[in-house]
């Protein structure tokens, strides 16, 4: 028969789908330090490291793809899947965002005024790169010391959010979320998500597409916000924490 949810979620017992693991291969050197899935239809899962470059899930033989051998040694301080095309995704490394149109086989690389550090502390925070769900032509890249910036032409051309500096030490910002239900296909969202290692406040929300930003109310003090998920229903999550890791304890 089929497992329950209990057994699901429940302790490992001999019948539960999750009862043992084991090393994922992958074949490159250095952390995993995150993984993205494609919510576009037939979309792939990608996988970034600290000093490895990115690697696509091949799901027919269950191993992981190198995707950024054309790009030299690769510290990936993000990467970003297009929500609407399976073929279109986008790492960013070493002061550069680069565009990939068939699934990392050839890249368009773009120069970005922002200082990256896929090796530093904070490695493993969530995705600082993100694509506007509603118009996908926008990204928005929360840097370590250099701001939050966008671009409207898929990551060709970046320019400086203004009125956004609160930004301290080694890590910056920790994540960009846009919010799908504040735009429409065509129209872009104008509530995005902040995530930051700031002097302050470290979880914002901009409601005007991100020309400027409140500082949400009640958060933790003496933490910062590392990832930031919004489920189906609405409801935002997060995680915090109080060092940036994995150097540091």
């Amino acid at each position: 028969s089929n497992p329950s949810p209990s057994d699901n979620y429940g302790p490992a017992t001999e019948g539960s789908p999750y009862r043992s693991w084991k090393n994922a291969r992958i074949d490159g050197g250095g952390f995993v330090s995150g993984m993205v899935s494609s919510t576009a239809p037939g979309g792939s899962l990608f996988a970034r490291t600290d000093v490895g470059g990115a690697y696509r899930w091949l799901g027919e033989t269950k191993s992981w793809l190198p995707i950024t051998d054309e790009l030299g040694p690769c510290q990936v301080e993000s990467i970003a899947a297009d929500p609407s095309d399976p073929k279109l995704v986008y790492v960013a490394t070493a002061g550069e965002i680069c565009r990939s149109s068939d699934l990392g086989k050839t890249w368009a690389i773009h120069k970005i005024p922002a200082r990256m550090a896929g090796n530093g502390d904070g490695r493993c925070v969530g995705e600082r790169l993100a694509i506007d769900p509603n118009s996908t032509n926008i990204l928005f890249f929360g840097s370590r010391k250099d701001g939050l910036l966008a671009s409207e032409d898929s990551g060709t051309t970046w320019i400086k959010v203004p009125g956004f500096t609160d930004l301290k030490g080694e890590i910056g910002i920790t994540f960009v979320l846009f919010d799908p239900q504040s735009g429409a296909k065509g129209q872009a969202s104008k509530t995005i998500y902040l995530g930051v290692d700031g002097d302050k406040a470290a979880f914002y929300r901009s409601d005007d597409g991100g020309m400027s930003w409140n500082a949400v109310t009640g958060q933790p003090q003496g933490m910062f916000p590392n990832h930031a998920v919004l489920a189906p229903d609405g409801y935002l999550y997060l995680t915090y924490a109080d060092q940036g890791g994995p150097g540091r304890t």
